[in-house]
């Protein structure tokens, strides 16, 4: 099972934290899994991302030996500070989208661990982001960088005396 917090910074950047369990809500094993990826708009780079908790490997298009097809996913290893826990920051809004978790050896057999989320085949909503799930879906981070208010309002500024400058040149 996997469960998500997502929350809105001060400073207008996105807080990203993720669970994953097993079936009785318990964290797995160490081993148990050994990394997941997590669904990501195609343009963004390792840089839109910071404060990880469970290290990124790599951000890359994925294609897994079960038929699962990310056009671009971020690789996170398994664990950070608590078994089953990632968490990182970035200026990338939330959207709808998919996750894939996968390796370790299910203890005593040759079978492999795998998790996903139901609706991975489905095609993403168009509703806003909210709590809860939508179509089977987690959030993650999309191509829009929420832009922070101060830096706004400072370019605004800028602009602003910029032309007023101008236009008294000019006079």
């Amino acid at each position: 099972m996997i469960s998500w917090r997502i929350e809105l910074q001060e400073d207008n950047s996105w807080f990203y934290k993720y669970n994953l369990t097993d079936a009785n809500g318990e964290a797995f094993e160490a081993q148990a899994v050994s990394h997941w990826l997590l669904e990501v708009s195609p343009n963004v780079t390792l840089n839109d991302f910071w404060g990880f908790n469970g290290s990124p490997i790599e951000l890359n298009d994925w294609e897994t030996a079960n038929g699962f097809d990310f056009p671009s996913a971020l690789k996170l290893e398994y664990g950070g500070d608590g078994f089953g826990e990632w968490s990182f920051y970035s200026y990338r809004a939330p959207v709808w989208g998919d996750f894939f978790a996968k390796d370790g050896r299910v203890p005593g057999t040759n079978d492999w661990n795998y998790a996903w989320n139901t609706g991975f085949f489905d095609d993403d909503p168009l509703s806003p982001a909210e709590s809860g799930s939508i179509a089977n879906k987690i959030l993650r981070p999309d191509t829009e960088t929420t832009v922070p208010e101060p830096t706004t309002i400072g370019l605004l500024g800028l602009g602003l005396a910029g032309l007023a400058t101008r236009f008294r040149k000019r006079k």
